[in-house]
């Protein structure tokens, strides 16, 4: 269908912004202390940083399968729903998460 094509650039702007907003995380966390230690080496942070990363590995690798279903001349429907819904979900997530 029509959206085969328009959800992997929706996906792969999800990505982006989650990435973006991931790094930006961990800039700060690598840089703000508390008790004279960065917060990035408290293991709840370093856990909510992992599973940040872990969620943007896996949005783009979705992302790249649609991209890739659809260069094969194949019909991607599945992939391309599994990447836009996965990378917006992920992406709100991070987003909400960077800025605790």
């Amino acid at each position: 269908g029509a959206f085969d094509h328009t959800r992997p650039p929706v996906a792969a702007g999800a990505v982006g912004l989650a990435r973006r907003a991931m790094d930006e995380a961990i800039a700060y966390a690598s840089q703000r202390k508390t008790m004279g230690a960065p917060i990035a080496s408290h293991q709840a942070i370093s856990f909510m940083i992992a599973e940040m990363a872990t969620g943007v590995e896996a949005a783009r690798m979705l992302t790249y399968k649609a991209a890739y279903e659809i260069d094969q001349g194949r019909r991607n429907t599945l992939y391309a729903s599994m990447a836009k819904g996965f990378a917006g979900d992920h992406c709100n997530k991070v987003c909400a998460d960077a800025v605790q």
